[in-house]
């Protein structure tokens, strides 16, 4: 038995292995394979010390987890690159990571990680810049 724990809600990232699932690739092929569902606050890589589990996660995850003193073992990625980017207004005084001193800079928490890294790049900490937590969730708060 193989489980994979999915890191958002089953949509075209992850088409390879639900056409397969639902399709009867796997089991065709002998395999027993268990798509677990993403729900709010499941962290892909929590369960990978559970023997035959694998996770499809965000890099920064996977990072930390290694960070942390975790086995971690890469199996492949979606990008080539990174698609992380930072937006700025065109009339705005940044124009790199050092610029970011004393400012407030909103992230996915799931972000943290890369702004970590690219402040560190320009010699900040993330105690330079106030961050705020951007939640995936827009659903208001009235």
């Amino acid at each position: 038995m193989i489980s994979v724990q999915l890191d958002w809600k089953p949509n075209a990232q992850f088409a390879g292995l639900l056409v397969a699932d639902h399709g009867g690739l796997f089991a065709s092929r002998g395999l027993e394979v268990e798509i677990l569902p993403w729900e709010v606050h499941t962290d892909p890589v929590a369960g990978l010390d559970t023997p035959g589990r694998i996770a499809v996660s965000e890099d920064n995850l996977a990072i930390q987890s290694f960070a942390a003193g975790n086995e971690v073992v890469v199996l492949g990625a979606m990008l080539r690159y990174s698609p992380l980017a930072w937006i700025v207004r065109a009339d705005s005084p940044v124009s790199n990571f050092g610029d970011f001193a004393g400012l407030t800079v909103g992230v996915h928490v799931d972000g943290v990680t890369g702004l970590d890294y690219a402040v560190r790049s320009a010699g900040l900490t993330l105690d330079d810049v106030n961050v705020v937590d951007v939640p995936y969730d827009k659903t208001p708060t009235r």
